[in-house]
């Protein structure tokens, strides 16, 4: 749906006319400046809209009140009700916008008093295919700290605008297993063709157990004609068969495919996703100049957009970042952060991912009770999700945590268990590093000769 100009016009007469009468001197001037037009294009239009018999012209050239130029027609008053239509199907988006989640149009002009700054922010909207909001109200901020169009955003709560606009923070949590989803179809086998929400859950699911073959067809399902996925879905499908390819240790592939798709999104939201998972991936892969700035610009936009839920994600990855790089007290406060926000977003998957990690911490503090503690719980939520990977992680948690006690052969039958039970997970990268940290601890507590043994 589009609002034309002309429409804006005699919509904008209409909202002054409804004014108490000491209230309605808008002038001209103030009007076409709303607009961001001329005076004389104001008055083509005003033509145009009488020509069509919707507004009746009194041209008292002495007068510049709207009003006293103008009056609208019984056929307007008709116009009026359709522009008003149009205007309650009018959204902003994500994707346009550089918004969380979409508001509807209408929602925000209910919330502005001042005739004028509607038309302007009406304007705004019919004017371009793509404005960044948050920039926009920053300008306001800046140069006018009460204005009514500021405050109409203040505590904005979304709008429900059906499942085709789902925001794309929503549309995560609901097709991942960071979200409160039917556990029950993690462990099925069948698919339900026409639910393309649940495929990308079984498909995340089936990444976790380390059935990457099935998780391939399944995108190659999804990504075909047969399928009408919105934005969202087809975004996570593509970060999904970003996470397999860091699996498979094919970075060349992964930094193109990375590269690629931030030089053709505009959607801040999943620039952001990108650029944490472009700061995982360049850690990994061993170029460790920039990994810092890409985490760095993906917090501040998943601030921005006040997202705990990606940035507990953010805030753990880069935490694992820290503790390879033995920057520990980094580590622990990126963690306790990604705990924080985990529990803010009401994600125990999030809070499970989290708690091994900080357990690491706990045992090199010699806090072995809460350690325990942390695993524990870890390893049951991971369970309850069927996260084979998860467990894999806390199996090597368990062996670090022997070595610190000083058992070695508990510690050998954790870590020789992190290896088999999510078989073909972990991937090849993975192992060796999960070897060479169990070895480095080892040696450290002085098993010399654990190359040997594992």
């Amino acid at each position: 749906m589009k609002l034309d100009r002309e429409s804006l016009v005699l919509y904008a007469i209409n909202l002054i006319e409804k004014l108490p009468e000491e209230k309605r001197a808008h002038s001209k001037d103030r009007l076409t400046s709303a607009m961001g037009i001329s005076d004389s294009t104001l008055d083509l239009y005003m033509s145009r809209l009488s020509s069509k018999g919707f507004l009746v012209r009194k041209r008292l050239k002495y007068k510049s009140d709207v009003l006293s130029n103008s009056s609208i027609t019984d056929t307007g008053r008709e116009e009026v009700i359709r522009v008003q239509r149009t205007i309650d199907g009018l959204l902003l988006t994500e994707e346009r916008h550089n918004i969380p989640s979409c508001i509807q149009v209408s929602t925000i002009l209910g919330r502005i008093n001042e005739p004028l700054e509607k038309i302007f922010f009406l304007s705004l909207y019919t004017q371009n295919k793509f404005f960044d909001l948050p920039m926009v109200l920053n300008t306001f901020k800046i140069s006018k700290e009460q204005t009514n169009l500021l405050n109409a955003f203040c505590d904005m709560q979304p709008n429900p605008c059906g499942i085709r606009n789902e925001s794309f923070v929503e549309t995560y949590f609901n097709t991942s297993l960071y979200g409160k989803i039917d556990k029950e179809m993690l462990k099925s086998d069948s698919w339900k063709r026409d639910d393309i929400d649940a495929l990308l859950v079984l498909a995340k699911a089936k990444q976790k157990m380390g059935k990457l073959e099935e998780v391939k067809m399944i995108h190659e399902y999804l990504l075909t004609s047969r399928t009408d996925l919105t934005q969202n879905q087809w975004f996570i499908i593509k970060t999904d068969q970003l996470q397999i390819l860091r699996k498979d240790r094919k970075y060349d592939e992964l930094m193109e495919s990375l590269d690629e798709l931030l030089d053709t999104i505009d959607n801040k939201i999943y620039v952001a996703f990108l650029k944490m998972l472009k700061g995982q991936a360049l850690f990994m892969s061993g170029e460790r100049k920039e990994y810092k700035e890409y985490y760095r610009s993906a917090i501040s936009s998943f601030n921005s957009f006040a997202m705990p839920l990606f940035l507990g994600i953010t805030y753990n990855n880069r935490g694992v970042a820290n503790f390879i790089a033995e920057n520990y007290k980094d580590a622990e406060e990126d963690w306790n952060k990604a705990r924080k926000f985990g529990k803010e977003a009401k994600s125990e998957y999030l809070e499970a991912k989290v708690l091994p990690n900080l357990a690491d911490i706990n045992m090199m503090k010699g806090n072995f009770k809460l350690a325990i503690s942390q695993l524990n719980k870890a390893k049951k939520i991971f369970m309850d999700y069927s996260d084979y990977d998860g467990i894999a992680n806390v199996e090597l948690n368990l062996a670090l945590l022997e070595l610190e006690k000083g058992d070695l052969e508990h510690a050998l039958e954790h870590f020789n268990l992190s290896n088999t039970i999510s078989f073909p997970l972990p991937s090849p990268e993975e192992k060796t590093m999960y070897r060479d940290g169990f070895i480095k601890r080892a040696m450290e507590k002085g098993f010399a000769d654990i190359e040997n043994l594992i």
